[in-house]
Formats: structure tokens, C-alpha cells, sequence
């Protein structure tokens, strides 16, 4: 068996552990380094769900089945974002949202939430004034945008708010 380095990237997870490897943190620049993977295995890379903080998301902690080949070094990058947590309820031309409609950061292209019953949306990762496009069909008929008030920048829990939607294009 061949010793193989993973090398993780969680920027902006700074201090939460890696799961399995006494000690091991990501540092301030957001890297970490498991050394002893074994090559041609499986090997499983975990963050610690319980150090993530408040205002940080990582949508997958826990990456499995890494196979480094022989003497290979493998990096694992961990989506984070940091930002507010913020309870809506969605609404486009007086009616709640669809059940299932995705809402999407319209910069970054990255999901921050899914509505659920009577239009209701938990966000994760976004700020006040950030622009989101709610999409519930491929159709611009079956997508609206909106853009995120002023949140109260809580340590912690979360706002709740009410949004109206617009249709595309007319932000």
C-alpha cells in the first residue's frame, strides 16, 4: 500500500476539524492536509458538521470515495459560503411560489435554497441587496428574480422576511 496526501480546500471554514484525523483543522487560508490516505481505496473526507458556524454553509461536508492512484496528490474542494440565513416566503403576481422552485445567486450561479410548503424558502450564504432568480421551469414564464433587502446581520438565528418576486427582466 502507497501513502497518498489529500489535500482540502474549505476557504472560509477556518478552524472546523477534519473529521477522523486527530487535531486536524483547516488553517486560516482554508487548507487542510490528510496525510496517510491509501492509494487504489476508498477513502472518505469529512468536515466536522458541528464546527461549521452560523453564517457559513457548506453544502456537502462529507466527500466519499476518493481513489488516489500511486504516489498521486488529490486536492477536495468543499463549497462554502458565508453569509446570512434568512426564512422567506416567496410570492410572483399574488400568488406563493411553486413547491420545489430553486433560488439560485444570480453572480455565482450557486443554489442558496429550495421552497417549500406556502412558498416558504430557507436561504443559506447570502447578504443583504443580493439578486436571486427563483426558477420553478426552464420558461422565463416559470422564473422570477428578486433582490434581498436589508438583513439585520444576526450572529445568530435568522431573519424572516416576505418577498414579491418580479418577473425576468423587468428588475
Amino acid at each position: 500500500m502507497y501513502s497518498n496526501p489529500i489535500v482540502i480546500e474549505a476557504k472560509g471554514a477556518e478552524g472546523v476539524r477534519v473529521e477522523n484525523q486527530a487535531g486536524l483543522k483547516v488553517d486560516k487560508s482554508g487548507y487542510a492536509v490528510i496525510s496517510g490516505s491509501t492509494a487504489y481505496m476508498r477513502n472518505r473526507v469529512a468536515l466536522r458538521a458541528e464546527d461549521i458556524g452560523q453564517n457559513v454553509n457548506i453544502d456537502d461536508p462529507v466527500i466519499s470515495d476518493i481513489v488516489p492512484t500511486k504516489y498521486a496528490v488529490v486536492k477536495v474542494k468543499f463549497d462554502v459560503r458565508s453569509g446570512q440565513s434568512v426564512l422567506t416566503t416567496l410570492s410572483f403576481n399574488g400568488k406563493t411560489v411553486t413547491t420545489g422552485a430553486s433560488v439560485i445567486d444570480i453572480k455565482t450561479q450557486k443554489n442558496v435554497g429550495l421552497v417549500g410548503l406556502n412558498g416558504q424558502a430557507f436561504l443559506s450564504g447570502v447578504s443583504s441587496g443580493q439578486t436571486l432568480l427563483v426558477k420553478w421551469g426552464e420558461d422565463t414564464t416559470e422564473q422570477c428574480q428578486l433582490t434581498l433587502p436589508t438583513l439585520s446581520n444576526r450572529q445568530t438565528g435568522y431573519d424572516e422576511i416576505n418577498v414579491s418576486c418580479t418577473a425576468v427582466g423587468a428588475h
